[in-house]
C-alpha cells in the first residue's frame, strides 16, 4: 500500500465493507469504502506494508521493520549493508512464512529488477531472484491460485505509461500471461505509474498509483 508514504508516516489497517457481500447489488457495491479501525506510528513506512495474522512489516528502501499487530510493538529490524545490491525496495507480501518484496535499482540505469526474500519472523535475507532487464520497475507481487503475479511499471507521458503491465508466473517463474491496464486507470496513474497491488479475497484486484488516494478494482 504504497500510498501511505506521500501522506504520513503513520499507517492505518483499514477494512472494506461490503455491502451484503455474498449477494450483493450493483447498487450497494457502489456503496463499499475503507474505514480505519487503528493507527500506528511506523517511520519505515515509506514504499510499502505487509501484514500476516500477528504483525506487520513497514518497508522502506532499504530497510524492513516487523511490528506486533495487536499493539504496535516493534518487534525485528533490518537494514541493508552498504555493500548490499538492495537499493528501492517498492513492496511486500506474506507467503508461507517468508516475505516477497518486489525490488528494482531505481534511479540507476540500466534498470536491474529482483524479487528478494526475507523469513518474515527473523528478517534474515533469504534469496534474491533476478528478472530480465527492462525498462518497466517492478513494483509489486502477489500470488493467487497457485502463481505469481508481478507488476512491471512505466512511467513518463501516457503513451509509455501504456506499456505497464501485470504478468501472471508459474512455480518456475516462467510468465504465461500478460495484462495491461484501461486508459480510464491509466489517466488516473498519471503523472506517474501503478505502484501497488493485491488480490483481495473477493477475487478482485486491487491496485494504486503513485499520486491520488484511490483504489482501482
Amino acid at each position: 500500500m504504497p500510498v501511505f508514504h506521500r501522506y504520513s508516516t503513520s499507517l492505518c489497517l483499514l477494512f472494506s465493507v461490503l455491502l451484503n457481500s455474498i449477494a450483493s447489488t450493483q447498487a450497494e457495491e457502489k456503496q463499499a469504502g475503507f474505514r480505519e479501525l487503528k493507527r500506528f506510528p511506523a517511520k519505515e513506512a515509506h514504499q510499502a506494508v505487509a501484514v500476516d495474522e500477528d504483525s506487520f512489516y513497514a518497508i522502506a528502501s532499504r530497510g524492513i521493520a516487523r511490528y506486533q499487530k495487536s499493539d504496535g510493538t516493534l518487534l525485528k529490524t533490518w537494514t541493508g549493508p552498504k555493500d548490499s545490491h538492495i537499493r528501492h525496495l517498492n513492496s511486500g507480501v506474506i507467503i508461507d512464512g517468508e516475505l516477497y518484496c518486489a525490488h528494482s535499482n531505481w534511479p540507476a540505469a540500466p534498470l536491474k529488477n529482483t524479487v528478494e526474500i526475507f523469513d518474515a519472523k527473523t528478517l534474515k535475507h533469504l534469496e534474491t531472484l533476478k528478472f530480465p532487464d527492462t525498462e518497466g520497475a517492478i513494483n509489486w507481487i502477489d500470488r493467487r491460485q497457485g502463481d505469481w503475479w508481478i507488476a512491471f511499471a512505466f512511467y513518463g507521458e501516457l503513451e509509455n505509461v501504456r506499456q505497464t503491465r501485470l504478468v501472471r508466473y508459474n512455480d518456475h517463474w516462467q510468465p504465461v500471461a500478460t495484462f495491461t491496464f484501461p486508459d480510464s486507470v491509466l489517466k488516473r496513474f498519471l503523472p506517474n505509474s501503478n505502484s501497488g497491488g493485491a488480490w483481495g479475497p473477493d477475487g478482485k484486484l486491487y491496485t494504486t498509483g503513485h499520486d491520488h488516494g484511490e483504489l482501482y478494482v
